[in-house]
């Protein structure tokens, strides 16, 4: 029988020099929720299984409308809602389809939807300022996630 490799936790860099670096001056309660965020991401009650790398080349349709994902090397255990603000960005979907898959996921997962859908944005900005960073560090031009730095700061200020 085949062995399955170890899921790990989900690790991401801390976010206090993120905001610094690529949301500078941000008023301290968009520190104090990402913060929050960073601590809970082993720890919430949305917990699962993520695929860790939801960018367009990893996900297919099918002519049946099947869908299949690829490209499992950066599988880990976390906050669902990774994932899902993955796809928001990496898709770049508009806040409503980001609320619509948020709340379509929840209802089907059977959560607490006012609880789940309550800090989905701060996921959305944590995630952006995790691919930011590393499309900055990588040199990465395919996606330019520099184009959504006006869309994360009308985010923050609603924190």
């Amino acid at each position: 029988m085949p062995q399955w490799p170890q899921l790990v936790e989900l690790t991401l860099p801390a976010v206090t020099p993120l905001v610094d670096a690529y949301l500078p001056n941000s008023p301290s309660q968009v520190y104090e929720k990402l913060q929050q965020i960073e601590l809970s991401i082993t720890d919430s009650a949305f917990q699962g299984v993520l695929h860790g790398d939801l960018s367009q080349g990893n996900i297919y349709l099918t002519n049946d409308k099947k869908v299949g994902l690829i490209d499992w090397e950066f599988a880990a255990i976390g906050d669902v809602r990774w994932d899902l603000a993955a796809l928001a960005v990496e898709h770049a979907l508009s806040r409503t389809e980001f609320s619509e898959l948020l709340e379509q996921y929840c209802q089907v997962a059977n959560y607490n939807c006012h609880l789940f859908l309550s800090e989905a944005e701060y996921w959305l900005v944590y995630y952006w300022l995790v691919t930011m960073d590393w499309s900055v560090q990588n040199e990465f031009k395919t996606l330019d996630y520099r184009n959504l730095t006006q869309d994360m700061k009308s985010i923050i200020q609603q924190f």
